[in-house]
């Protein structure tokens, strides 16, 4: 009479972009914050997802200030990197118990466990090249939910 269902969701994170927030309006939109240069194109398309290690992943001295010699070659694109992902297990189970005393009387428990095994999910890094806090995770993302788990109970007749 034991009944259970699991629900796995496994997200890539979301994009990002890295700009220079104290550069200069080098294509003339009207917004001073520009996008660096990448010097280390090997960080490219990388998931900064942990805290412990955002700064070593998403390192300042891979990018440098954008001159207008630079318009056009070199330039960081948009969406570069990806925040980190979701990683969620809910679970359910069920029992049913037929009630011994009455016919058609049962007894129904139920436990539902959401983000089962806690895992954490991290807020985006700060992408401010010019933030003296560049590359850190500083908390968690909006959408994330910690571990939660409801009982229910319910007698039919």
């Amino acid at each position: 009479g034991w009944q259970s269902t699991m629900v796995f969701r496994w997200a890539h994170g979301t994009p990002f972009t890295v700009i220079n927030g104290t550069g200069t309006d080098l294509n003339f939109d009207g917004f001073a914050e520009s996008r660096p240069v990448i010097v280390d194109t090997s960080i490219l398309g990388s998931t900064i997802g942990d805290r412990e290690t955002s700064v070593s992943m998403l390192p300042r001295s891979a990018f440098r200030a954008a001159t207008a010699a630079d318009f056009g070659v070199g330039i960081l694109g948009r969406n570069t990197f990806y925040a980190d992902g979701v990683k969620s297990v809910d679970l359910a189970f069920a029992k049913s118990f037929q009630m011994p005393w009455l016919e058609n009387h049962r007894f129904h428990i139920r436990a539902d466990l959401f983000n089962a095994f806690n895992m954490k999910q991290w807020g985006f890094p700060n992408a401010d090249l010019s933030s003296a806090s560049f590359g850190q995770i500083t908390g968690l993302a909006t959408q994330y939910a910690p571990r939660s788990i409801q009982i229910s109970l319910r007698y039919s007749f």
